[in-house]
C-alpha cells in the first residue's frame, strides 16, 4: 500500500531535478541486468561493486532536488523496468518504497579514490551522486542486493531524503545565508584565495592534490575553482610544483573516473589546466587526454607517442554539461531568465527596450573594488601615479552608470555586454580586447571561464583580419594579412616585433575565433551592418530570432556573471582596461584631427549650427591639429586633453566614448562651435555696449579671442571651457549624422545630478592626460 500511495502523490520536478550520466536511464533499448553470481568475461570483468576500475552510473544532482526525488527516478527508470522481467521466486522481485530506496542510495554511495574508498559527503547542487550500477560488455549491471542489504552507516548532512540540494554560491561554493533586508553581496575571490593558502600550506603538491582528488570528484562544480587556486600557487613558488601537481591530481582516479569528471563544466575545466601542464612523455598525459578525449594530431608510431590538438586549437569531443534546471526555475513570467554555469545558478531581470533579453546591472560596486584593490593593480610600466589616481577616480565614479563590475547585458543589438563599462561583442574594439588583455594576464582563469566555451581570441587589424601566423587563418587566406600589419594596428600591444608584457598589454583590436573538432578554429567576424541576426557572433551567444529582432539567452550571461565574480585578475582587468580608455580617446584624436573640418556639426530636426568657418579649421598636417578660431587661436589649435581639463569634463567625455566613440568627433566639434558661437556674441554685445556701435567682424572676433583665453597666453579660460562642458554635456547624445542617441539624456543626468559631488569642474583637477 506504502508503494501505491507513493506512487500516486509523485514528487514535484524540482524534487526530481537530477541529471543521469554517461546516460539517460530511460533512454530507449537500454540494457539492464543483475551482475553474475561468478566472473564471467562475456558480462563484465567481475570486478566488486565499487572498483574504481569500472564505469560507474551517477546522479548529477540540480537545484532543489532531494533524494526521495532521485529514488522516484531511479525506481521509474532502473528498478521497476528490471524487476518486472525477474521471474517470480527471483528474492530481487520485491520493489521498495521510494522512501527505503532514498536511504539505501545515501548508504551505498562509496568511491575509490587513491585506493581509499570514501563516502560522498554532501548533498548539493553539482554532486556527482553514484549509484549502484555499473557498466558490462552487454548493458548495465543493477546491484539489487546492495540496495536490500544496507547495513547501519553513512547517511549524508543535511538529511537529502527532507533537505533539498542547496545552490552554489561564490568561488569556494560557500552555503548562502539569505538576508532579506539587504541585497547579497558575492563572495570576494580573495576569500577562495586564502582558504587555498591554508589548504596547501604545509603539503607537498602530491598530498595537497590527493586531499582536493577526492572533494573533485564528489562536487567538480563545488572545487574546480580550489584546485585551479591551488594549481596555480603552487606552480607561483615553483613551475615544477604546479606539474607535480597535475600530475598527482590525474593519477589519483582510474580513466571513468576521469570521464565521469571530464562529463561535467567543472571537472573538465580542471583536467584541462592539468592537461597543459603535462608533456607526452609524463605518464599521465595520456589519462588525461582520453578522458577529455581529444583530438589526435600525430599517431603513435614506434617509440612516439601519441601527440594531441590543443583544445584551444581543435574542440574536443567531450561537451561537459551543467547541474539540470528545471523549467520553473529558468522561466519567470515567460522569459527565460536562469542559467547555471560551473554548477552556479543565475537568474536576471528582463527587458524590452531594445532587443528582449536578460541583464543584471551587477552588484560589485567599482568605488569599493577600486578603494579595496586599485593599487594593486599591474599598471602600465612608468605610468606617473597622479595620472593613475586620477583616471581611477573617474572610472569608479562613473561606474554605477554604466554598470557594476559584474554587470551582464544581452538584450540589445550590441550581442552581449559586460562589466563596468558595457564591453560589446558585436565590434572588435572592446569586449574582445578586454578579454585579451585578461588572457595574458591570467590564461589559466581565461580558459576556465571561457576557453572551455570554444571562446578564443586573436589579435587583428582594424578590419578584423588576423596575421597570417596565427592558425586560426591557415584554412581562410582571405582572412590573413602580414604579422607586421597587426602590429602595427596594436600599437600598445607590440614593441619592437614581440608582445609586450602582460601589464603592459593593451591591444587596439582583438577579433573573436570558434574552436571546431574537425579544422582549425573558425574566424567569427564583427557584425558589418544593423541586422545582427544573420552573423556568426549572434549564433554563437545563443540568440535566437523573433521576427525582425533577437531574443537573448542566459547561457552566457551567467558564463560571465560566474566569470565577473569569481576571478579578481578579471576584476583588475576591468580597471586597468577602463582606465586605459583615456588613452584610446588621444588615439583616437589623432585620427580626428587630421582634419576636424569633415564631419555634420547638425542636428536632425532642429536649426543646424553654422558651417565650420569661424569656429573650425587649420590646415590638415602631419602633427596634432586641434580645434581654433582662425586668427586667434594658436596654429596648433585646442587639444581633447585641453579642452577636457577638469574631472566633470573628463567624466563625460569617457561616458560618452564608452557608449558612442564613433560620434565624439562631431559632438566635439558641436561644442565646440556653439560655444564659440556664444562668445563672439557676448563679444559682439560687449563692443556694442561699449562704443554704441556694431562692431566689425575683425574686431569681435579679436574681442572674443581675450574672452576665450586666459590674457595674452593659449590657455583656454575657466568660463570658456565650463560653457564648452555645458554644451558638450547637451550634444553629445546625438549621431554623426544627427540622430538622437536616446540613453543619453538619462545618462547625462545621472551624472550631473548624482554623481557630479564628486566630479570637480575646474580646470586642472583632472591629471589623467599624457
Amino acid at each position: 500500500m506504502r508503494v501505491e500511495a507513493e506512487r500516486l502523490a509523485k514528487l514535484s520536478e524540482a524534487e526530481r531535478n537530477v541529471r543521469f550520466w554517461p546516460v539517460e536511464l530511460d533512454e530507449p533499448g537500454l540494457v539492464l541486468g543483475l551482475p553474475p553470481a561468478t566472473p564471467n568475461p562475456q558480462q563484465g570483468s567481475g570486478l566488486p561493486f565499487g572498483a574504481a576500475a569500472e564505469t560507474r552510473a551517477y546522479a548529477l544532482v540540480g537545484p532543489q532536488a532531494t533524494m526521495t526525488g532521485l529514488a522516484e527516478r531511479f525506481l521509474e527508470t532502473v528498478i521497476v523496468p528490471l524487476t518486472a522481467k525477474l521471474p517470480a521466486d527471483s528474492p530481487f522481485k520485491a520493489v521498495p518504497d521510494r522512501s527505503s530506496l532514498a536511504r539505501a542510495l545515501a548508504q551505498v554511495c562509496a568511491t575509490t579514490v587513491s585506493a581509499q574508498e570514501r563516502y560522498v559527503l554532501e548533498w548539493r547542487t553539482g554532486t556527482l551522486f553514484p549509484l549502484p550500477m555499473q557498466r558490462s560488455a552487454t548493458g548495465w549491471l543493477v546491484f539489487l542486493d546492495k540496495i536490500q542489504q544496507v547495513p547501519a552507516g553513512n547517511l549524508l548532512v543535511p538529511d537529502p531524503t527532507t533537505v533539498p540540494a542547496g545552490d552554489l554560491v561564490g568561488p569556494t561554493a560557500i552555503t548562502p545565508m539569505p538576508d532579506p533586508k539587504r541585497e547579497a553581496q558575492p563572495e570576494p575571490p580573495s576569500a577562495l584565495t586564502a582558504q587555498v593558502t591554508a589548504l596547501i600550506g604545509g603539503k607537498t603538491p602530491e598530498q595537497a592534490a590527493t586531499a582536493l582528488a577526492h572533494d573533485l570528484l564528489d562536487n567538480p562544480y563545488a572545487t574546480c575553482l580550489r584546485v585551479v587556486e591551488a594549481l596555480i600557487q603552487l606552480e607561483a613558488h615553483a613551475a615544477a610544483d604546479g606539474r607535480k601537481f597535475a600530475a598527482a591530481m590525474v593519477a589519483a582516479m582510474l580513466p571513468p573516473q576521469l570521464s565521469a569528471l571530464a562529463a561535467t563544466t567543472g571537472g573538465n575545466a580542471v583536467l584541462r589546466r592539468c592537461w597543459a601542464r603535462l608533456t607526452s612523455a609524463d605518464p599521465m598525459f595520456e589519462p588525461a587526454s582520453q578522458a577529455l578525449d581529444l583530438v589526435v594530431r600525430t599517431p603513435a608510431q614506434g617509440t612516439t607517442r601519441r601527440e594531441y590538438f590543443t583544445p584551444q586549437q581543435r574542440r574536443p569531443a567531450v561537451v561537459p554539461i551543467e547541474p539540470p534546471l528545471t523549467k520553473d526555475q529558468t522561466t519567470v513570467k515567460g522569459h527565460v531568465v536562469g542559467g547555471v554555469a560551473l554548477g552556479r545558478r543565475q537568474t536576471y531581470g528582463w527587458t524590452d527596450a531594445f532587443w528582449p533579453g536578460p541583464f543584471a546591472p551587477g552588484v560589485v560596486a567599482v568605488r569599493v573594488f577600486d578603494t579595496a584593490h586599485g593599487a594593486g593593480v599591474p599598471w602600465p610600466t612608468g605610468a606617473r601615479p597622479d595620472l593613475i589616481a586620477a583616471r581611477r577616480h573617474v572610472v569608479a565614479t562613473i561606474g554605477p552608470i554604466e554598470g557594476q563590475i559584474d554587470a551582464v547585458r544581452l538584450a540589445d543589438t550590441a550581442l552581449l555586454s559586460i562589466g563596468t563599462q558595457q564591453w560589446s561583442f558585436h565590434v572588435d574594439n572592446e569586449g574582445t580586447v578586454l578579454l585579451e588583455h585578461f588572457r595574458r594576464r591570467a590564461p589559466d582563469h581565461y580558459d576556465v571561464f571561457f576557453g572551455m566555451y570554444d571562446l578564443g581570441l586573436a589579435v587583428c587589424d582594424a578590419t578584423g583580419r588576423i596575421s597570417a601566423d596565427e592558425p586560426a587563418v591557415s584554412s581562410q587566406p582571405d582572412r590573413e594579412v602580414p604579422a607586421d600589419a597587426v602590429r602595427v594596428a596594436n600599437p600598445h600591444a607590440f614593441t619592437a616585433g614581440a608582445a609586450n608584457a602582460a601589464r603592459d598589454y593593451y591591444p587596439t583590436f582583438v577579433t573573436m575565433v570558434q574552436a571546431r573538432p574537425d579544422g582549425d578554429p573558425l574566424v567569427l567576424d564583427a557584425p558589418t551592418g544593423k541586422d545582427r541576426r544573420d552573423t556568426p557572433r549572434f549564433d554563437f551567444f545563443g540568440w535566437a530570432r523573433s521576427g525582425s529582432k533577437g531574443i537573448g539567452s542566459p547561457v552566457w550571461a551567467a558564463r560571465c556573471t560566474i566569470a565577473l565574480q569569481s576571478s579578481q585578475a578579471l576584476q583588475e582587468s576591468e580597471l586597468a582596461v577602463a582606465a586605459f580608455r583615456f588613452t584610446r580617446v588621444l588615439d583616437d584624436e589623432r585620427v580626428w584631427a587630421a582634419d576636424w573640418t569633415t564631419g555634420t556639426p547638425t542636428v536632425k530636426d532642429r536649426k543646424p549650427f553654422k558651417p565650420p568657418v569661424s569656429g573650425l579649421g587649420g590646415a590638415p598636417r602631419a602633427g596634432l591639429t586641434g580645434l581654433r578660431v582662425a586668427g586667434v587661436c594658436p596654429e596648433a589649435g585646442h587639444t581633447v586633453s585641453q579642452l577636457f581639463p577638469s574631472q566633470y569634463g573628463a567624466a563625460l567625455l569617457l561616458d560618452a566614448h564608452i557608449n558612442a566613440p564613433k560620434h565624439q568627433k562631431a559632438a566635439i566639434m558641436r561644442a565646440w562651435q556653439r560655444t564659440v558661437d556664444a562668445f563672439l556674441a557676448e563679444a559682439t554685445a560687449q563692443l556694442t555696449a561699449e562704443t554704441g556701435q556694431a562692431p566689425t567682424a575683425d574686431q569681435a572676433l579679436s574681442r572674443a579671442g581675450t574672452l576665450i583665453h586666459v590674457g595674452a597666453t593659449e590657455q583656454l579660460s575657466e568660463p570658456f571651457l565650463r560653457r564648452f562642458a555645458v554644451s558638450y554635456a547637451s550634444l553629445r547624445g546625438y549621431e554623426e549624422s544627427g540622430s538622437r542617441i536616446a540613453p543619453f539624456p538619462d545618462r547625462s543626468f545621472a551624472l550631473g545630478f548624482e554623481h557630479d559631488l564628486h566630479l570637480s569642474p575646474l580646470t586642472g583637477t583632472f591629471t589623467g592626460w599624457v
